[in-house]
């Protein structure tokens, strides 16, 4: 714009000039040499214009005149166009800015989207695709961790088995109803025990069940297990873990063989032969019941504490076929059935293998249940059942 002026200007003093010249060229023409100078001609010319018929006066009159217009209007017009122009170009670098800006501050935020995609693409993958054998998922939290939600866990059975559940009995009113159908007859008596016994282990079983889920998630939670690959129960690919499942149905016979020849070498214990009477003089409906408690709320809750939490746990400071034992003697142990120790024990290990495996909890899920379901249905007939 301010060279567009100063062009104007320069074309404007040219025109001028040549004005000039022409008026004085005009003037020595029309007087006498000598007797006026260029500066009286010129003077004369403008006071006293020309003859219509003289060439040139018409053309240097509207030339000044257009020239001196021209000039105004490009006087007034420049500080408006150069005010203008300096504005537009002002708008346009603070458009330019703040897009660079917004830009600059949007890139990271893409950045961060797009790898967070990335890695819960990578992450999905990883928990859908075993890894490999053998390979136990590495816990992030700490022994004392894994010693304090043991010790948090049993005082919670403890509390439950001992004092939650008797008074859920008696405060439902079952335990007075038990009392009340069994006053009639032997028969009767019996039935009305065998009911309430197996109402209170459903009732145990279930309360341990939510109890074990609650104490994990909440101590457990900020470390974000299942994205690590712990508590993984993935129904596909069906391949390994159902692999698992049927080399651990073939270790049955054997663990169930040993647990017969336990029993030959050691006397039953009163409490135990008394809980085989109760569970096999109940009726269908009772039986149903007995499934639901042994079948399939124990196997959960068990193998979410030792396999799901426990086995890692201690695979993080010892070797892995020493955390299977370690785990498998303190399954054992917890079972509180003397008969059934060694059998136990044998089962806890093949249960570990089947979980170190896979890395699915759903193979010593189902161990479990099929293991508990074959020894519950020979107690139901009325024969010896094993270890439970």
């Amino acid at each position: 714009m301010g060279l567009f002026f100063l062009r104007s200007l320069a074309a404007a003093g040219s025109l001028q000039r040549r004005q000039l010249r022409r008026l004085a060229t005009d003037g020595a023409e029309g007087y006498p040499a000598g007797s006026v100078s260029l500066q009286d001609a010129a003077l004369h010319s403008s006071n006293n214009p020309r003859h219509p018929d003289q060439p040139g006066s018409e053309l240097a009159a509207g030339d000044s005149g257009s020239s001196s217009s021209a000039q105004d209007g490009q006087d007034q017009q420049a500080p408006s166009l150069a005010a203008a122009s300096t504005a537009a170009e002002a708008e346009g670098a603070q458009a330019r800015q703040q897009h660079v800006g917004e830009g600059l501050r949007l890139a990271p935020a893409a950045d961060t989207v797009v790898h967070s995609q990335q890695a819960e693409q990578q992450q999905q993958q990883q928990l859908e695709q075993p890894g490999s054998p053998w390979q136990l998922p590495k816990v992030p939290w700490s022994l004392n961790t894994t010693i304090t939600i043991a010790v948090l866990w049993l005082c919670c059975f403890l509390a439950l088995n001992n004092s939650v559940v008797p008074a859920l009995l008696r405060w439902s009113g079952i335990q007075a109803a038990s009392k009340a159908a069994g006053a009639g007859s032997a028969a009767a008596a019996a039935e009305a025990a065998a009911r309430l016994h197996v109402v209170r282990h459903l009732l145990l079983e279930t309360l341990q069940v939510v109890a074990t889920m609650l104490l994990l998630r909440r101590s457990l939670g900020r470390y974000k297990p299942r994205q690590l690959g712990l508590f993984a129960t993935p129904f596909w690919p069906l391949r390994r873990w159902l692999l698992a499942v049927a080399a651990g149905l073939l270790t049955f016979p054997v663990i169930d063989w040993v647990y017969h020849r336990v029993v030959l070498l050691l006397p039953a214990a009163e409490e135990y032969a008394i809980s085989q009477q109760l569970v096999s003089s109940s009726s269908w409906e009772t039986s149903a019941l007995w499934f639901g408690a042994l079948v399939v709320c124990s196997p959960i809750w068990e193998e979410l504490l030792f396999r799901g939490f426990l086995l890692p746990s201690l695979a993080k400071y010892l070797p892995r076929w020493a955390a299977v034992a370690v785990t498998s003697l303190i399954f054992a142990c917890l079972h509180f059935n003397r008969e059934g120790m060694l059998a136990l024990l044998l089962l806890g290990a093949v249960f570990g293998a089947a979980y170190a495996y896979t890395q699915n909890l759903l193979a010593p899920i189902v161990l479990h249940s099929l293991w508990n379901a074959s020894h519950l249905v020979r107690v139901l007939l009325g024969g010896n059942g094993g270890a439970l």
